[in-house]
């Protein structure tokens, strides 16, 4: 069923409309007045090994098609078909594997303190209706999903950064006083 929250919004990524790509330590799709799923993780919830492997496997593979996104720009597309075809096989090579291993709850585990998942919750919701729209989020042992729409003015990357920046300074305070 879906949520009445999205469902109010229909906010959805258009495939049609221009995708702005901006690359760092992970890549940002931003396209305006649209509805993200996001996940951020903790540092250590996800073996180091596997990780390498994993950003070798997807350079490769993003490299092997001109180290375009599969979700690039329309002029970078060959055409729709094999555009579906890429956006299939890259989720499923590499999306759904790291969200299968975020599962397994590897690593220090700490959002299973309640006070540490009380700073993430409290954290998401703090600017919710200013800087953004908050919709459903779980918080999971090792990492974070959330749904939101950023207002107009206010930038994906700089949300997250908001919010990693202060729940890891947020949690560190609460591991050491433990």
């Amino acid at each position: 069923q879906e949520s009445t929250w999205l469902a109010q919004r229909n906010t959805f990524f258009d495939p049609r409309v221009p995708v702005d790509i901006a690359q760092a330590n992970l890549p940002h799709w931003r396209q305006d007045a649209t509805t993200y799923f996001v996940t951020f993780r903790l540092a250590d919830s996800l073996p180091q090994e596997k990780l390498r492997q994993w950003l070798q496997e997807r350079d490769a593979w993003l490299q092997s098609r001109g180290g375009v996104s599969p979700l690039g720009s329309e002029e970078k597309r060959q055409d729709a078909a094999s555009t579906l075809e890429e956006q299939e096989e890259y989720h499923r090579l590499f999306t759904d594997r790291i969200e299968e291993w975020l599962d397994q709850g590897s690593g220090s585990r700490v959002l299973e303190i309640p006070e540490c998942r009380e700073i993430v919750e409290n954290a998401l919701r703090h600017f919710d209706g200013s800087r953004y729209d908050l919709g459903e989020f779980v918080v999971a042992s090792n990492h974070v999903h959330v749904l939101l729409t950023p207002k107009a003015g206010h930038d994906l990357s700089d949300i997250m950064h908001s919010w990693k920046s202060f729940t890891s300074k947020e949690i560190a305070k609460v591991e050491a006083a433990s």
